[in-house]
């Protein structure tokens, strides 16, 4: 075949051709063919959706209301405790776990606050339920939890003793008749001081005598901006860390502040920031000083970075330079943290609670350590292995439908889960599982072919791959003449023609057919600024673009008339969704779906999807039609994952039956809303 393929190709062509079955042959592409067992959704009749309707169906899950038991950890949080015993946020379980004594195994907790028992996981917002618990704090006598979503801190004046215990009381604080606390990340006691991570508001709070009852702090540091948006603080009593994530107001690089006192008023400067240091230029892969720390056995100070790497100090640093004795993580075993990870000491024992890699592991001396071989891993079958994998759930799940088949990437975890039939059920195990060296950003279904996208590369098939096919064509960097790097957007449309959103080029190319020849140029390239996932209709394209991060106006959309792009003419059509329509503001949308004239818009930060039934509608700046994932009537900013509430919706496909909705970054559901009977013309699916 590739013999044919010369006779009609130029030399150059042909070495391109042959370096790209060479690759394609070699690449690290590994497939998994599981041959699941589900029930398998058929078509449904035509209508289309109603506001505020539940979600069907959960995929990238353990089900609606379910934990999976006390040592299923869903991107866990903090850790404390009180020298005996072990406290552990479970965070996307909405939930604490308590260990009356430190475990040094795979041994299930003692008890669990924020639920009845160890097998449910609804948010609320009473004072025994929780809503995205982040921080857990203890003096040994009193419990506070960080109840993140709930914008509050849950007290516990003492230790409770049973499940589901409701906190004593709540504090919120108040200022200029609003509530202070927003997005609490960490909290430390000991039980004279209390100190919080402020992350909603950028503020460090800390009251002087620990508060009875709900009241304002005594300090609140942060007016200046310079702390961002707080994430973790450690002390010993005398001296306060507090990492942060993008300060000095938006710097690009996160820092960890340091006092060599804990401060007692508003105006008590930290001592020094670490932010670059020169040391870190060893470790050229992570670019994040934002250190959760934790204060050791003989004065030690131990730090984990976001990325994964623990370090070592035999005391406290004392300037910006000062480099570390020790690291781990490097090579060995992976430290896969995250946002929410967090470290404490149970005597000699360093316990870890690693977010992305959803347990705990336990080093029992410095050598452990050094060796990257954990003692025991609380919440896994071994410490070098996520449950996750064996769970099927996906950070960033993006799926794409045709009405017949569903295939749901993971730009993080590199992943793509195929579904030879439409899943029925909740919690339903992939056919087949694509493990990519690169996490595809974006992909589209049309006609037979798949595509999918991300960094510098671009895989297509002929076929849906169902069996475990590997791609027909594999481009590296280059398609036709056109140089890419960053891919984040890829569309078909039923011309066949192949749309490319490259957010570092700020271009979207329009090439002819999905398979550019070596030598051939783009219909079109569209200058877009920072443009990220497409959608495609007979009549529009939608792009979404990044603006000015200074403005807050993140993410928009842009349409493109397709009419416009055939006169080689991209200048005009192009629109922006706004937020005009202050019912319905527009929030940072990660994708957008054109079905026919209709817009669907993932609102991400608005925590719901809009839907206008005709584009010049939502062009004009007018309310959407229809909010699915929230209440129609009264739209609220605070995300809560249910059946009818999403969370973050970051990736959208309907296939004319079923709405398909990926959650973004701070969950990992995969919802399912099913059209509802009505007469609605039956639309062929795609992203």
């Amino acid at each position: 075949m590739l013999a044919l393929q010369a006779l009609r190709t130029t030399p150059a062509e042909i070495l391109y051709h042959l370096a790209e079955r060479a690759h394609l042959q070699t690449a690290p592409l590994q497939v998994q063919v599981l041959n699941s067992r589900y029930s398998s959704a058929a078509p449904l009749p035509t209508g289309w959706f109603i506001p505020g309707q539940e979600a069907s169906i959960v995929l990238s899950s353990q089900g609606f209301d379910r934990a999976g038991g006390p040592l299923d950890f869903l991107f866990p949080g903090n850790l404390t405790s009180d020298g005996h015993n072990l406290v552990l946020a479970d965070t996307r379980n909405h939930r604490v776990l308590i260990w009356n004594r430190a475990p040094r195994g795979n041994h299930p907790p003692d008890l669990v606050l924020g639920q009845k028992d160890f097998f449910k996981n609804s948010p609320g917002n009473e004072l025994d339920q929780m809503n995205w618990p982040v921080g857990v704090a203890t003096d040994g006598t009193r419990l506070v939890v960080a109840d993140c979503w709930n914008n509050r801190l849950l007290v516990w004046s003492k230790y409770p003793t049973t499940n589901g215990a409701p906190a004593d009381f709540q504090i919120q604080a108040t200022r200029k008749g609003e509530d202070l606390i927003r997005m609490p990340y960490s909290a430390w006691t000991d039980g004279q001081v209390l100190a919080v991570a402020n992350r909603g508001s950028g503020e460090l709070l800390i009251w002087h005598g620990f508060p009875q009852k709900d009241r304002n702090p005594d300090v609140v540091f942060g007016d200046s901006g310079d702390l961002g948006g707080p994430r973790y603080l450690a002390s010993d009593g005398r001296r306060l860390v507090v990492a942060s994530y993008d300060p000095f107001r938006h710097s690009s690089e996160h820092a960890t502040f340091f006092w060599s006192s804990i401060p007692r008023s508003d105006s008590d400067e930290y001592d020094f920031f670490m932010q670059k240091p020169s040391w870190f230029a060893s470790f050229p892969n992570h670019s994040s000083v934002m250190l959760r720390g934790v204060f050791g056995p003989q004065g030690k100070f131990l730090a984990l970075s976001e990325e994964g790497l623990l370090y070592g100090w035999s005391a406290l640093p004392s300037h910006p330079e000062e480099a570390p004795d020790l690291f781990s993580g490097l090579d060995g075993l992976k430290f896969q943290a995250g946002d929410t990870s967090g470290l404490v000491y149970v005597g000699d024992t360093l316990y870890l609670s690693l977010m992305n890699g959803n347990r705990i592991l336990g080093f029992q001396d410095l050598e452990a350590i050094r060796r990257q071989e954990a003692d025991f891993v609380i919440g896994s079958k071994s410490p070098d292995i996520s449950p996750h994998g064996e769970r099927f759930i996906l950070v960033n799940p993006n799926p794409v439908s045709d009405g017949r088949h569903l295939f749901v990437t993971s730009d993080f975890d590199q992943k793509m889960f195929v579904y030879r039939t439409l899943p029925g059920q909740t919690a339903a195990r992939p056919d087949v599982v694509y493990h990519f060296p690169e996490g595809p950003w974006d992909t589209d279904l049309r006609d037979g072919r798949l595509v999918a996208a991300g960094g510098d590369k671009l895989w297509l098939w002929h076929r849906p791959p169902l069996n475990g096919e590997f791609p027909d064509r594999e481009y590296r960097g280059r398609i036709g003449t056109v140089h890419f790097r960053d891919a984040k957007g890829v569309a078909l449309d039923r011309q066949g023609r192949l749309y490319l959103a490259d957010e570092q080029a700020g271009k979207v190319w329009v090439f002819a057919s999905s398979e550019p020849g070596f030598f051939e140029a783009p219909l079109a390239t569209l200058d877009v600024s920072h443009p990220r996932r497409l959608s495609v209709s007979d009549e529009h394209l939608a792009v979404v673009v990044q603006t000015g991060y200074e403005r807050g106006d993140l993410l928009q959309v842009q349409i493109f008339e397709l009419q416009d792009l055939k006169n080689q003419n991209p200048s005009q059509g192009i629109r922006s969704l706004t937020n005009k329509a202050q019912e319905h503001v527009v929030q940072n949308p990660q994708d957008v779906c054109l079905v026919g004239q209709r817009i669907l818009l993932a609102n991400t930060f608005g925590h719901n999807i809009l839907v206008w039934n005709d584009i010049q509608k939502a062009l004009d700046g007018l309310p959407a039609d229809m909010i699915l994932g929230q209440n129609q009537e009264e739209p609220s900013s605070s995300p809560l994952a249910s059946r009818n509430r999403v969370v973050m919706p970051g990736a959208l496909s309907f296939d004319g039956s079923y709405l398909w909705v990926g959650e973004f970054k701070f969950s990992q559901r995969l919802l399912r809303f099913d059209v509802q009977a009505g007469p609605e013309a039956r639309l062929p699916g795609g992203s």
